[in-house]
């Protein structure tokens, strides 16, 4: 008589289980695509800081030969940057510069460029969406 008290006792306690378990895996696969993303974006943001700095650096380098037009782009690995000169004095240039990463991301920056210490006065970010 026993034997029949303990009747489908099993069943229940084997769908909970599969139950946590199952809203284990659906938390933990959450967690792994949020924590892609995090890193996918981290890399974009990567690029665009490193093409910023190269397109500094190569702006800069071709002021200090004077060989800067109105407007130029320079194209890399991973991107482009496009300059725009806005404004031009004896000692300073007033650049503005946008890079753009292959997937489509942009951040835009206002340079005041030293002529003669061929060096950044300052830096400008500029917010565009």
């Amino acid at each position: 008589m026993k034997h029949n008290e303990q009747k489908g006792f099993i069943l229940p306690v084997t769908l909970l289980l599969c139950l946590f378990v199952s809203l284990s895996l659906i938390h933990l696969l959450g967690l792994y695509v949020t924590e892609k993303k995090f890193y996918v974006e981290q890399g974009e943001i990567f690029v665009l800081e490193s093409l910023m700095q190269m397109a500094t650096a190569d702006l800069i380098h071709q002021i200090g030969f004077g060989d800067i037009n109105s407007t130029g782009e320079f194209y890399y690995e991973k991107g482009v940057a496009a300059y725009w000169i806005l404004g031009d004095s004896h000692d300073t240039l007033n650049i503005q510069l946008k890079v753009m990463t292959e997937k489509g991301r942009q951040r835009f920056v206002t340079l005041l460029v030293d002529k003669e210490q061929l060096r950044v006065k300052e830096w400008i970010e500029i917010t565009k969406e």
